[in-house]
């Protein structure tokens, strides 16, 4: 492919971008969407994929967090999914938590990114609170692990490790663990994702002075990591594996 092929490619990629910022349901300003036919900003990438455009639009890695906030529950809920404005029906996803990378290591790689304190502390806050939310209702086996009620938890659609389970919440609430199976799954993906978000959250907390926190969330991360190992890890095997309710592995790779 020569210099003219491949720049065409860069600009096309580029315009595909901008006709991917669009408004989304109860909220102001247009964010990068996914794209294609998904027609909506997801919580498992959104943040991130705004991020790396954040370097030919910093705005977009700004209000590509602000959505969730912005329509973060009192209870520190951050929904999954935000639809496009004109998209009435259940504009707000709330039937799965659906987190791949944490929002609050996106969060401070935005404010370094924008050079934005009071968006740090926004957003720090807001992390807190859906850190929170995830000890409160995604712990039920009081192991400090993250636990996985249904599929889409994950991000991982059809993946054999859900076999025959539901693929969402009852009701469209994430905080209901479906009666089906041998749910919930100690489940180690999504306990790593909250131990990245801890560590970030240390750093978040350190450069806003709260020292005493800073160190409070590295104990966090530390035990969540601890615990990742104790109970998700099968040394014959060297792999990390899904726990059933039973404490039975689950022993898809």
């Amino acid at each position: 492919m020569d210099i003219h092929s491949v720049k065409k490619k860069y600009e096309d990629a580029l315009s595909g971008l901008a006709q991917n910022t669009k408004r989304v349901y109860g909220y102001e300003y247009p964010v990068l969407i996914e794209g294609g036919v998904y027609s909506g900003i997801w919580l498992e990438s959104g943040p991130l994929e705004g991020l790396i455009y954040g370097k030919h639009a910093p705005s977009i890695a700004k209000v590509n967090h602000e959505v969730f906030f912005h329509h973060q529950r009192e209870d520190g809920y951050l929904p999954y999914r935000v639809s496009l404005e004109n998209e009435t029906h259940s504009p707000i996803g709330t039937s799965q938590i659906q987190m791949v990378v944490p929002i609050s290591r996106t969060a401070l790689e935005t404010a370094d990114l924008i050079e934005d304190e009071a968006f740090l502390s926004v957003a720090y806050q807001a992390c807190v609170r859906w850190d929170r939310w995830l000890s409160q209702h995604r712990d039920t086996r009081g192991t400090g692990l993250c636990e996985a009620f249904c599929e889409y938890d994950t991000g991982h659609d059809n993946s054999p490790r859900f076999k025959d389970l539901p693929k969402k919440c009852p009701n469209n609430d994430a905080s209901v663990c479906p009666r089906e199976g041998n749910l919930p799954y100690l489940a180690p993906d999504l306990s790593a994702t909250v131990y990245g978000g801890r560590i970030a959250l240390s750093k978040m907390a350190n450069r806003l002075g709260k020292i005493y926190e800073s160190e409070m969330w590295l104990e966090k991360g530390e035990l969540i990591r601890q615990r990742i190992i104790k109970y998700c890890y099968h040394p014959e095997d060297e792999c990390f594996y899904d726990v059933d309710a039973d404490n039975n592995f689950v022993r898809i790779r």
